[in-house]
């Protein structure tokens, strides 16, 4: 199969072409829907990916036929063999063969890795293993999960919280404090001192780490100098 070598407007539309100037994608096709299809030429034999006709989405293969036939409101790409899809206003979990592995529950569905996925139910967020089970009931306003296991950030009316798995407060950021989420047992939290220096864009930090109980590793803080870059 031809590989795609670059995807560009070439005056009647875009598309993307191989080594060989053959048209692979034809020139019919807007920049997202060209770059994805030419993705999917490049991915392996059994791929499959969203795709939207003129009203519904659904799931093509590399040779660009339906594998799933358009029946969706939204479709995202298949991550460790599942796929959101909306039906109806509700998002849920689908395998390849379009079978229903989380039922249609919630407003949103984002798949994680390590076969979780964050949902929105509500209007509040929570977290559920890609068979559905409930490990983070939906309550919050904003929740940042990255490994299950490790401590996650909650936030709840402005308030943000670093929450360990069996659900203790570990610590409680302040409105201005940014925490990087654990790695290797730790995380830093960011403590903004002064004023922006807009000159040099930069923001001096006192930055302090903890371990996966909360516990300050060194009593003392760092300080830090973070480049700015302004929009």
């Amino acid at each position: 199969m031809a590989t795609p070598s670059a995807v560009g407007d070439y005056g009647r539309g875009f598309g993307a072409f191989d080594v060989k100037g053959e048209w692979v994608i034809p020139l019919q096709k807007d920049y997202d829907e060209a770059f994805r299809l030419a993705r999917a030429y490049k991915a392996p034999e059994n791929y499959i990916f969203a795709e939207r006709d003129e009203s519904a989405w659904g799931f093509m293969n590399q040779k660009l036929e339906w594998i799933i036939s358009p029946q969706y409101e939204y479709a995202a790409d298949f991550q460790n063999g599942l796929a959101a899809v909306k039906k109806n206003g509700a998002c849920g979990l689908i395998t390849n063969s379009n079978e229903v592995a989380v039922p249609f529950d919630y407003e949103v569905i984002r798949i994680l890795q390590n076969g979780m996925a964050r949902v929105r139910k509500n209007r509040q967020w929570g977290l559920i293993d890609t068979e559905g089970n409930i490990l983070i009931e939906p309550e919050f306003d904003y929740l940042e999960v990255y490994e299950a296991g490790l401590p996650y950030l909650a936030v709840k009316n402005s308030l943000g919280k670093i929450v360990s798995w069996d659900k203790e407060v570990l610590y409680e950021l302040t409105e201005n404090q940014i925490w990087v989420p654990f790695k290797n047992g730790i995380a830093f939290i960011y403590t903004p001192v002064g004023e922006i220096d807009y000159e040099k864009g930069l923001q001096k930090f006192k930055v302090f780490v903890i371990d996966v109980n909360g516990n300050r590793i060194f009593k003392e803080d760092f300080t830090e100098q973070v480049k700015i870059y302004m929009i």
